[in-house]
């Protein structure tokens, strides 16, 4: 065994980046209200978040402004593929390199980080595997019939969802945290339902109208959560809902439609506002 002197000068690790006018991009982003209640809060771990959802948000606009410049670069090249079905190529050179597309892979992007700025906010400082979870009532299995463990691992499983599941948190920022006048808002232009070949079914359309606010507003945190995870661990990218669905023939599944065309990012930067607002004003 050789003996083996450790050197730091050869070794490498992570830089370290910070941004310095924090201050002024949280003036920038939140307002100088917020900037304020920021800068007397004695919650260190609140700070962290706002510095984390800011920095999120001027990344998002400084792509926001890339894939400006690509779109307006870009030469389009429309394709018949059906009847009233057009298929559009991008092509955007730049030192040798096609950028044609780019403004969707941002937009997917952008649409993820408003996600997760709003999981950022409300993350929460303690937590339980699931493992950890059933260490305090693994005698509860003891001595049971496969009919009553199955009955008992779903009552577990949903009382570990309520209490630490991944998107607990979340779902609350739209059914509890956000204000009542938020909430109408996104009832009233977000819809969940089901889609077959570009079409809204009657039947699922009657029975979202049919929900009361909070199961409606659970069920679009819900698929926004969804979309939020699609795009982390499979990469499954989401589009902001800007087009007709008629325009989409083999549009099917349980779809987030919008109301009216591209209010999504601002209904989303309403909300992290909002939440940011009354975590500091707590």
């Amino acid at each position: 065994m050789s003996n083996l002197k450790f050197q730091p000068f050869n070794w490498y690790g992570p830089k370290k980046v910070q941004t310095p006018n924090i201050e002024d991009d949280i003036r920038k982003y939140l307002g100088e209200n917020l900037l304020e209640k920021w800068t007397i809060t004695t919650d260190n771990e609140l700070k962290q978040k706002i510095i984390i959802v800011v920095e999120r948000l001027d990344f998002i606009s400084h792509l926001k402004s890339i894939a400006m410049i690509v779109r307006e670069k870009s030469k389009r090249t429309p394709k018949i593929i059906a009847d009233n079905i057009f298929q559009v190529s991008f092509e955007c050179n730049f030192r040798g390199h096609n950028y044609g597309g780019l403004q969707f892979d941002i937009e997917a992007l952008d649409y993820y980080l408003h996600l997760s700025c709003i999981d950022a906010i409300q993350s929460q400082p303690s937590y339980k595997s699931a493992f950890e979870w059933l260490e305090n009532s693994i005698e509860r299995y003891a001595n049971k019939t496969t009919a009553e463990l199955s009955t008992l691992i779903k009552q577990d499983k949903s009382k570990y969802s309520d209490e630490y599941g991944l998107n607990k948190n979340f779902v609350k920022a739209f059914v509890e945290d956000i204000s009542e006048e938020l909430r109408i808002k996104i009832c009233e232009i977000l819809i969940v339902v089901k889609a077959k070949d570009g079409f809204i079914t009657p039947q699922s359309y009657d029975t979202w109208i049919a929900k009361t606010q909070s199961q409606k507003l659970k069920k679009i945190a819900n698929k926004l959560y969804e979309l939020r995870s699609q795009y982390t661990h499979t990469n499954i990218r989401s589009f902001l809902p800007v087009t007709d669905i008629e325009t989409i023939p083999d549009l099917n599944g349980e779809i987030l439609l919008c109301q009216k065309c591209n209010p999504m990012e601002l209904l989303l930067d309403e909300i992290i506002i909002d939440l940011c607002i009354r975590k500091l004003e707590k």
